[in-house]
């Protein structure tokens, strides 16, 4: 018979464990406190006996407020793993009858024209995730304060992983009423009609002549394929072309429904690789279910594109 041995671990307490990743992440006793739902006091009182514990400061405190030590630096992000990987254990086994909130950080024009229209398959494939969506264009500053995952377009940060989603492709697209104003045969009879341009992307409509024209030397006239309006987001562009405004360089898989009811025409099927590209943003950490669950729907869906 081969007797019980019993390992012993000599760990910190795990309260004091918990209360100094949570003031590490948030860096302030008030907010960690209001994370945990305790006092201040309790917070500070946890630190200082992890502090006794180990027998070195984890913390100082600044003028510009709370500030980690080097060797509290060194001990956080790995405290946070250990603690991701428990929240993920746990979900594991709570399986799908504990419902859960995913919150979700996306971009404006990518949340309407793109993601929602999807949503209504993955909330019926997993009715225990309910579904919380932040429509943003800031930076990730705040990420561990206010989502469980992002998607940007544009955004590196070594902190994250970045996983590509879409790079959509784009076609000339108008209104039925201006469409019926002229008969197209050639894409440069588009410069009859106004050009809807997006500011932040000059090159896609000169772009978009120099491919469709087959390597022809010379773009249409500068001062025809500037002519038009301009505008500083996607979605009130397409707008626009729905308004009859002009033609603007629409992306199909982000217009879905408006191409099914015939509310925007497309001339010339001749696409071009949009230059953006959108990636799903999530910590380099282990991630809990509901995210690994969102992620392996929202990739499949891309690939299936």
């Amino acid at each position: 018979m081969i007797a019980n041995i019993t390992m012993s671990r000599r760990l910190p307490p795990l309260k004091a464990l918990q209360v100094f990743e949570a003031t590490a992440r948030l860096r302030s006793f008030a907010q960690a406190a209001q994370d945990l739902h305790v006092t201040p006091a309790a917070v500070s009182q946890q630190i200082k006996s992890l502090e006794e514990w180990f027998g070195f400061a984890v913390f100082r405190r600044t003028r510009g407020g709370l500030e980690l030590t080097e060797r509290g630096e060194s001990l956080a992000p790995s405290l946070k793993s250990a603690f991701d990987l428990i929240q993920a254990a746990t979900e594991d086994v709570t399986g799908p009858q504990a419902a859960s909130t995913l919150t979700l950080s996306v971009l404006p024009n990518f949340a309407m024209r793109w993601l929602i229209p999807r949503l209504p398959d993955f909330t019926r494939r997993h009715p225990w995730i309910q579904i919380k969506l932040l429509s943003v264009t800031h930076a990730l500053t705040d990420f561990y304060d206010t989502c469980d995952l992002a998607i940007r377009a544009y955004e590196h940060d070594p902190q994250f992983c970045f996983e590509p989603l879409v790079s959509p492709d784009m076609v000339p697209m108008l209104s039925p009423q201006l469409y019926r104003r002229s008969t197209l045969l050639q894409p440069d009879e588009l410069l009859r009609f106004p050009l809807l341009h997006i500011t932040t992307s000059p090159e896609d409509w000169p772009r978009w002549f120099r491919e469709t024209r087959q390597g022809a030397e010379r773009l249409p006239d500068p001062a025809l394929l500037a002519k038009g309006h301009q505008f500083d987001s996607y979605v009130v562009a397409v707008e626009a072309a729905l308004a009859g405004m002009g033609v603007v360089l629409g992306r199909p898989s982000f217009a879905t429904e408006m191409l099914r009811r015939k509310e925007l025409l497309i001339p010339f099927e001749r696409p071009i690789t949009s230059n953006k590209s959108w990636y799903l943003v999530y910590p380099r950490a282990e991630l809990p279910r509901k995210c690994r669950v969102f992620r392996e729907w929202l990739l499949s869906i891309c690939a299936a594109r």
